[in-house]
């Protein structure tokens, strides 16, 4: 959940949950930005690799 000057938005998070974070070797996470007709489009990009 982030503030935008036009209000509070949500983030799906779309992904897989581990019960533990040793189950992750690394992690990358990106954010990128694109107009679309009427705005702006956030795009989150993550990756995982196996321990």
């Amino acid at each position: 959940m982030c503030e935008l000057p036009a209000g509070r938005t949500d983030i799906a998070c779309g992904g897989t949950h581990v019960h533990d974070l040793t189950a992750l070797g690394g992690v990358t996470t990106s954010l990128r930005t694109g107009q679309v007709e009427g705005g702006l489009e956030l795009t989150m990009e993550t990756d995982v690799t196996a321990p």
